[in-house]
């Protein structure tokens, strides 16, 4: 069961996929994402947002936003 992901900025819809895992910047430190995993609203810091699928890793920039 994949993790329903979705990067929105003001202007558009960058991302809206399923994924294996996130690992986020939040200004609790880094946070990973598995399927099923507690509820979490969290405050992103700018870095970088890193997304598994089927083993191959992408980056995302971000300068802050929420999570949830």
């Amino acid at each position: 069961m994949p993790v329903q992901l979705e990067i929105i900025t003001a202007e558009r819809v960058v991302l809206s996929d399923q994924v294996d895992q996130i690992n986020a910047p939040t200004r609790a430190g880094r946070v990973g994402i598995l399927p099923r995993h507690a509820p979490l609203l969290t405050i992103l810091e700018a870095g970088e947002l890193d997304i598994i699928k089927n083993g191959e890793r992408t980056a995302f920039a971000v300068s802050g936003g929420f999570m949830e």
